[in-house]
């Protein structure tokens, strides 16, 4: 993947964690930072995701959509998209 990939997965991830940034405590949301910064994008993802099921985190409909939308582009849905992160989904 070129440079420009890259950069958009990491504002495409930043702004995932700038929307659930209500939801999120600071150390969650340095633990999934220290990931993006290490260019390890996948991990952070997956990292997020665990942490919006394991803390019973709300999420809206658009986030998740986006968050959908970035697992199916890394290859990495059947990780992150799972029937327990579809069910912290609430409108609004």
């Amino acid at each position: 993947m070129g440079r420009h990939v890259f950069t958009a997965l990491e504002r495409r991830l930043t702004g995932i964690l700038n929307v659930l940034s209500d939801e999120l405590s600071v150390s969650e949301r340095r633990e999934v930072e220290g990931f993006i910064e290490a260019s390890e994008y996948g991990v952070a993802l997956e990292t997020l995701c665990a942490l919006l099921v394991e803390e019973k985190k709300r999420i809206t409909p658009e986030a998740f959509a986006e968050i959908s939308e970035l697992a199916d582009l890394m290859g990495i849905r059947s990780t992150t998209i799972t029937n327990e992160l579809q069910l912290r989904v609430s409108p609004g």
